[in-house]
């Protein structure tokens, strides 16, 4: 479906079709957008500042969502929930998102300000943690700084500075939960683990 010289759409209802890609850049005039029931894996509706409603809950592949439009207070309804292979939505505020009445996500899924890695930087990605799932030591691969944990809703947990090759995370409720930090050589690392 090609909609990019639709320039002056405001309402699109392409919901239950076998779509796989959808691009939205071009309709900056954008409102409304139902695309439940596809098979999309990735929407970017980061030109779409004025998008009031969202709505593309159940039964896509979706991974991640680009919200991130500098506009996100003014969308009443979000509903992304029923999507198992969503894991990031990249908002704003990582805090507003997490208040906003009107926005459903599944437990899996997070907020984050930075959902899209570049191809370097997953490429660069060779760190790795076990074991995964973890009860109460966790090994990493090389000497990790500036760690940071998020809980599966977006919210910072635990922030240490020191370079570490382990951590205990026995205290840690369990649930799933993203790890950041940067690696001896300087480079992100940005990994899920499981808490068990």
């Amino acid at each position: 479906m090609d909609v990019s010289n639709n320039t002056v759409l405001k309402v699109l209802n392409c919901s239950n079709n076998n779509l796989s890609a959808l691009n939205v850049s071009n309709n900056t005039l954008l409102t409304g957008l139902y695309c439940d029931h596809n098979n999309l894996s990735t929407l970017d509706l980061s030109n779409n500042s004025n998008l009031k409603v969202f709505m593309c809950g159940y039964n896509n592949p979706l991974t991640k969502i680009n919200l991130k439009n500098g506009n996100n207070s003014i969308i009443t309804d979000m509903y992304a929930n029923n999507n198992q292979n969503l894991t990031c939505i990249q908002v704003d505020n990582v805090t507003n998102a997490n208040t906003y009445t009107g926005w459903l996500k599944d437990p899996t899924a997070s907020y984050s300000t930075n959902c899209f890695l570049s191809v370097n930087e997953i490429q660069k990605q060779q760190f790795k943690i076990y074991p995964n799932p973890v009860s109460e030591k966790m090994i990493f691969s090389e000497k990790i700084g500036a760690i940071q944990i998020f809980d599966s809703t977006g919210k910072k947990i635990i922030s240490i500075k020191d370079c570490l090759t382990e951590l205990n995370v026995n205290l840690l409720p369990i649930g799933n939960y993203i790890l950041k930090g940067k690696v001896v050589s300087g480079n992100p690392v940005t990994i899920k683990f499981i808490k068990k």
